[in-house]
């Protein structure tokens, strides 16, 4: 099953050893961290069994800007409108996630 309820109004979603959470407010549903981009469809079960849907979203929270948080972010932004909050530092990668990937890591030996 994709969804684990892990307390009261907090689940998470799993997929592929990558996992995601929905967040249950007075005012609709937050994500935070948004999985690989392939994870629509974990996201839209797990939601339809919370008998909750895509529309109940109403914010999106990165905590930072790595590839297994940022998957469904642009398509929940573009398509659903909804705004998607994320540290001024790593806003660029959030937008251009692919940008830095055949880059170094900046560390060296």
């Amino acid at each position: 099953m994709p969804v684990t309820t892990v307390a009261v109004g907090v689940h998470r979603f799993s997929d592929a050893f990558v996992n995601f959470y929905v967040l249950e407010g007075t005012d609709g549903l937050t994500v935070v961290d948004t999985g690989l981009p392939a994870m629509w469809n974990t996201l839209a079960a797990g939601l339809l069994s919370l008998r909750l849907s895509p529309a109940d979203i109403k914010a999106v929270v990165l905590t930072h800007a790595h590839f297994d948080h940022l998957g469904l972010a642009h398509r929940l932004h573009t398509e659903h409108g909804i705004p998607v909050w994320v540290h001024p530092g790593d806003a660029y990668i959030a937008r251009h996630p692919t940008a830095t990937a055949t880059k170094s890591p900046g560390w060296s030996s």
